[in-house]
């Protein structure tokens, strides 16, 4: 049991640290506009 939640923890971190990437793309591509 506190081994499978340990497997979701980390999958979830993975897809967070992904997501946290998209986020920062996005942001320095609307910093980039703005700049323009």
């Amino acid at each position: 049991m506190i081994a499978e939640l340990d497997d979701v923890s980390n999958d979830l971190g993975e897809k967070k640290a992904k997501i946290d990437r998209v986020i920062q793309a996005l942001m320095l591509e609307e910093n980039a506009d703005a700049a323009e």
